[in-house]
This record gives structure tokens, sequence and C-alpha cells, in this order.
């Protein structure tokens, strides 16, 4: 745990040195306005981050530390997990850490198809179904269900994995398109950015989305 929190610490690092230096002048790739937005953005996903894998450490010392040898072994802990605070807290923090990053993935996508109604229009719907399905995952969960039995869970993981297929689907849709016009405006060599681009998000994505169905699957076994 230490050590993923420690990869989460450096890339929220770097990501703040990243948007620093691309408002400097005098090569200036970003406004002043968005680089404190986009900073904001590190800031609140990180202390969000943070609170997540600190309440998550203490209720795993709990399970397998500090309650040991008593009436409540560490099955009984875990199926009950919602009966101590600091797990549900958690628990909640991803979810509204999921919700901002899902938001920023959705302005992204809309600015790239410049708004575009049916774009807007589905990823919107996705977007607010996730938070719809998530705030029902907390609602179910406090009222004492098994966490891991929750059918409203499993949805919400398959929902949030096909939100992160259809923006890489749609923004490399819409890079494609623009690279293929301006290879036949300008040339080949002036639609390098737009291929470098793609490749990154079709990797990213598809590394996420491998490891979500890793997920999904291991959670429908559980």
């Amino acid at each position: 745990m230490a050590f993923t929190y420690g990869i989460f610490f450096l890339l929220s690092i770097e990501a703040c040195i990243a948007v620093y230096r691309g408002q400097k002048p005098p090569r200036a790739k970003i406004s002043k306005q968005h680089a404190r937005v986009l900073i904001a953005y590190v800031v609140v996903t990180f202390t969000l981050g943070s609170m997540g894998f600190a309440a998550n450490a203490r209720y795993t010392e709990d399970i397998w530390i500090n309650f040991r040898g008593g009436d409540r072994d560490p099955s009984f802990l875990i199926t009950n997990e919602f009966d101590y605070w600091y797990n549900r807290l958690a628990i909640d923090t991803n979810f509204v850490m999921v919700w901002i990053m899902n938001l920023l993935l959705l302005y992204r996508c809309c600015v790239i198809w410049n708004y575009q109604i049916l774009v807007v229009a589905l990823m919107s719907a996705v977007y607010l179904a996730i938070i719809s399905l998530s705030i029902a995952v907390m609602i179910y969960a406090s009222n004492s269900a098994v966490f891991f039995n929750l059918n409203v869970q499993l949805s919400f993981l398959v929902l949030s994995c096909t939100y992160n297929l259809l923006f890489t689907i749609l923004v490399t849709t819409r890079l494609l398109t623009a690279r293929k016009q301006i290879v036949s405006l300008l040339g080949p060599e002036h639609a390098i950015t737009y291929t470098s681009i793609t490749a990154t998000l079709v990797e990213s994505a598809a590394l996420y989305f491998i490891f979500d169905v890793i997920f999904v699957v291991t959670f429908c076994n559980t």
C-alpha cells in the first residue's frame, strides 16, 4: 500500500510541475487561469486519495492486527465493513474522486467534439448514471448490506468501464479524422502530433480497460 501511495504522490507532484511549467512564458501552452484550475484539480484528487489511503490502511490494520484473537475474526470484519466509519470514509472518498476524474474526461471529450449535442448528451447521460449508481451503492451499503454482494455495485463498475471506453473511442475517432484532414491538406509530417496523442489515449485506456475487466471478473467471483 505504501508503494502504490508513493507512486500516487509522485504522479501528483509531477502533474503540478507540468501544469506550472506549461503556463510559464515565453512558451506558455495554457493560460494562468486554466493552470490554477488544473492545479486545484490535482490537489483535490490528491487530498481525496490520501484520505482514502489513510482510512483504508487503518481498517486493514484493524482487520489483521488490532482485532485479531477476539470474537470478531477477519471474515466477520470484512463482511460488516460498513460498521466502521473510517472504512466507509475510504470508500466514499474514492467514489467522489471517480466523479471528479470522470468530469474531467467529460469536459475533454466535449471540447474535442466542439460540444456537439449528441456527444454531450451521450457522455453526460452515462456520467450522471455513474453518479446515481455510486450513490445507490452507498445507500444500500449503509443498510448493512454485504458490499461485494450488491448488484448495483457491479453495475457501477461495468458502467465506469464503459464510460472510459466510450471516451477513448470518441476522442480517438475525432483525432484520426483531424489527422486525415491535415494529411490531405498539409502532408503527413504535420500529423505526427495527432498520431502520438491518439497512441497515448489508446494505450492508457486499453491498459485501464484490461485491469478494470480483471477487477470486475474477480469481483463477480467473490
